[in-house]
């Protein structure tokens, strides 16, 4: 749990407003580190089969549809969405971003546009 003073800013940017206040200019608050970002990219049906799969255990908080993110969350004890997601071959934005840029730098490297 972080602790500290100023304010505790969640995986979507979102600043917590439930924490706990110990002492003066310092605070705790529980964050979900389980909470997984996805890009729809090649994963719509998977997510769709794993949601449907697991209803109840997991959920799909928010959809960013600029971005084409799904955020999805447990919200069962002892559910993991990162584990799932590896089970389902479901790749995370985290995934996804790294693949990406190793396919950029690759085609640099050889000279190609991009």
């Amino acid at each position: 749990m972080p602790v500290g003073a100023g304010n505790i800013i969640d995986s979507t940017g979102k600043t917590l407003d439930n924490v706990e206040k110990p002492r003066p200019q310092q605070f705790i608050a529980t964050l979900d580190l389980d909470r997984t970002f996805v890009h729809t990219n090649f994963n719509t049906q998977k997510v769709k089969k794993l949601l449907a799969e697991h209803k109840g255990e997991i959920e799909q908080e928010h959809f960013y549809p600029m971005e084409s993110w799904y955020l999805l969350r447990a919200t069962k004890p002892g559910a993991s969405v990162r584990d799932l997601c590896k089970q389902y071959q479901i790749e995370t934005l985290r995934q996804y971003r790294h693949r990406s840029r190793r396919q950029i730098d690759e085609a640099r490297r050889k000279g190609q546009k991009i």
